[in-house]
C-alpha cells in the first residue's frame, strides 16, 4: 500500500474532475508482447485492498504470448483509476 500512497497521495485528478468516480468499471491487463509474468498476485492484491474484485488469468513465472489477458478488475472507476498504474508497472517491468 505504500507504493499506492506514494503514487496517488492526493487522489486521482482525472477521476475527480470527470465525475465518473462512482460509475461501475472494468479494467483489463493484456500483454503487449511476449513476456514472463511477474508480480500479478501483488497487482491483484492492490485492487482487492481498495475494494475491487479481480480475476487473475496468469501466474508469476509463466511465459505468455502477446495479447494474453492476465487480469480483469471490476469496481468503481475511482478505485480502478487510483490503483491502475501502480499495479501495472511491476507486472510489465519487474
Amino acid at each position: 500500500m505504500l507504493l499506492l500512497t506514494d503514487d496517488v497521495s492526493c487522489g486521482d485528478l482525472t477521476t475527480e474532475t470527470s465525475g465518473i468516480g462512482q460509475q461501475a468499471a472494468c479494467l483489463k491487463f493484456p500483454t503487449r508482447q511476449e513476456m514472463v509474468v511477474c508480480a500479478i498476485k501483488e497487482a491483484s492484491r492492490l485492487f482487492v485492498l481498495n475494494g475491487a474484485t479481480v480475476e487473475v488469468r496468469g501466474h508469476s513465472g509463466q511465459q505468455v504470448d502477446r495479447n494474453r489477458l492476465l487480469l480483469v478488475a471490476r469496481g468503481s472507476a475511482q478505485v480502478l483509476h487510483r490503483v491502475w498504474k501502480t499495479a501495472q508497472l511491476p507486472v510489465e517491468w519487474a
